[in-house]
């Protein structure tokens, strides 16, 4: 026996309105994570260029070294922290 047409047309727009839901979600968390990657480069260019104008050579090793570490390990821990809300929220 095949369902009503009311009710049909209910079920179709609550799930059409829980996938637009869902895409505005996961385009937000993306938006996200594409500035905190850029957010984390920044950072890690600043700190290395910093390093080539400061006078001092130990303190130009450690900014060289933390511009390296910043400006790789952040992008590299939004980029795992993005699979994990994806993975937790079901996108995956």
């Amino acid at each position: 026996m095949p369902l009503p047409e009311h009710l049909v047309d209910a079920m179709q727009a609550k799930r059409e309105a829980a996938e637009a839901e869902a895409a505005r979600d996961r385009r937000r968390d993306l938006v996200r994570t594409a500035l905190e990657c850029w957010g984390w480069c920044g950072l890690g260019l600043l700190l290395v260029g910093w390093s080539m104008h400061t006078t001092d050579l130990t303190y130009g090793r450690v900014a060289f070294a933390a511009g390296v570490v910043v400006g790789n390990g952040g992008w590299l821990w939004s980029m795992v922290a993005l699979y994990r809300r994806r993975e937790r929220r079901g996108d995956l």
